[in-house]
């Protein structure tokens, strides 16, 4: 018989971190949580739980005590929900899993319970597959949390007509993601080697595991058809690698034409003001200036028809000498790209809005901010 006893806080830490890949409908062993015993023959990693779903998968060794004999069996699995139900309802306390091949009797101080396994044999294990993972970088995870936090509003949701946008990716040495009208280009010390991809699905469930590891470091592996991040004492989260490539893109280069340096708070606050009052199709912010020394007017058109406008103060702007002027009609902007910026943006007062003109139809504001050795870029086309 196999026996497994777990302190509770410890068997919840290794739930957090799999329950990231853990299906949340059907009935296969995709919906189940695989307690693996002894997996690699190191005294240290006594057990592990390991979860896969689509292309999503996760394990994690924690401490416990293991009773086993040659011939016993090698691992069984619970149904998730009926784990964490179960879970819920305990205290701090000592559990003692017992499997014989058939069944789980999981016992505590106040009764015990019985779980039901289905075959181990059919999980779809990758031990050979992180056998053949190449290690492209080392990073402290808060900074990478930061990044992927910053980067997802920038990664379209758009997969039924737009799939290769429907992801991040390291390219040149940029963490890149776009919606089509905006665009990230991160410069992440330490990703430089990586080429990395992410499903925008995905970037939540990454987001927990690095949550768990805080400001320690975590370690990015990758292969042709997976990436995967690896804590210190060996748990991992990993997706399988999706297909579509993000198109190639490069960010903006050369200095912004125009640069208005606009209050931080007085912009963010001012979307929600004029969206109230506008059309729920009308996704749209315009700027315009009337003086060169004057205030930034921020407008939407609001249900009557009319423009509701409100004057947002500019005290410092600059232009290049041989600088495409700014259109008298203004620069129209994405509400929910612009806000996204302003939310994400480290500025505590004014944050610089660096325009460049193409021509009367093109152009973008492109938002830098330096955050310590990384360098976060975003750039929105204008309408």
């Amino acid at each position: 018989m196999l026996t497994i006893k777990v302190a509770k806080s410890d068997l919840d830490d290794a739930l957090q971190v799999t329950s990231g890949s853990l299906s949340s409908s059907g009935s296969d062993i995709s919906t189940h949580f695989l307690f693996r015993a002894n997996p690699t023959g190191d005294a240290k990693k006594q057990a592990e739980i390991l979860t896969c779903s689509h292309r999503l998968f996760s394990s994690c060794p924690f401490v416990c005590t293991l009773e086993k004999e040659d011939g016993d069996p090698e691992a069984f699995t619970i149904e998730g929900a009926r784990l964490k139900e179960w879970l819920g309802s305990l205290g701090d306390v000592s559990i003692t899993f017992e499997f014989d091949g058939a069944s789980i009797k999981a016992s505590v101080p106040r009764g015990y319970q019985t779980f039901q396994s289905l075959d181990p044999s059919t999980f779809p294990y990758w031990d050979d597959t992180l056998k053949k993972v190449e290690e492209t970088s080392k990073i402290a995870a808060d900074r990478l949390h930061a990044a992927l936090s910053y980067i997802q509003p920038f990664i379209s949701d758009n997969e039924a007509k737009r799939p290769d946008l429907c992801v991040c990716e390291v390219r040149d040495e940029y963490l890149i993601g776009t919606t089509g009208r905006a665009a990230s280009f991160l410069k992440i010390k330490g990703l430089e080697t990586s080429t990395l991809r992410l499903h925008r699905q995905a970037v939540p469930k990454v987001l927990s595991f690095l949550a768990t590891i805080k400001e320690h470091p975590v370690t990015v592996l990758e292969h042709k058809r997976l990436v995967v991040f690896r804590r210190d004492d060996g748990a991992v989260f990993g997706e399988g690698r999706f297909q579509d490539a993000l198109p190639k893109l490069k960010p903006p280069q050369g200095e912004d034409h125009h640069v208005w340096e606009l209050p931080r708070v007085d912009v963010l606050s001012g979307i929600p003001f004029l969206r109230s009052g506008a059309s729920k199709e009308d996704l749209t912010v315009r700027f315009s200036r009337a003086t060169a020394t004057g205030p930034v007017q921020m407008s939407m058109r609001n249900t009557s028809g009319r423009e509701t406008t409100l004057d947002i103060p500019c005290p410092t702007s600059e232009s290049t000498k041989d600088a495409t002027a700014i259109p008298d009609d203004g620069l129209t902007l994405s509400c929910d790209a612009l806000e996204s910026v302003l939310k994400a943006s480290l500025f505590e007062d004014r944050i610089p809005f660096g325009i460049t003109i193409k021509s009367d139809t093109s152009g973008y504001i492109r938002f830098t901010e330096q955050r310590n050795d990384d360098e976060y870029m975003t750039v929105l086309l204008i309408r």
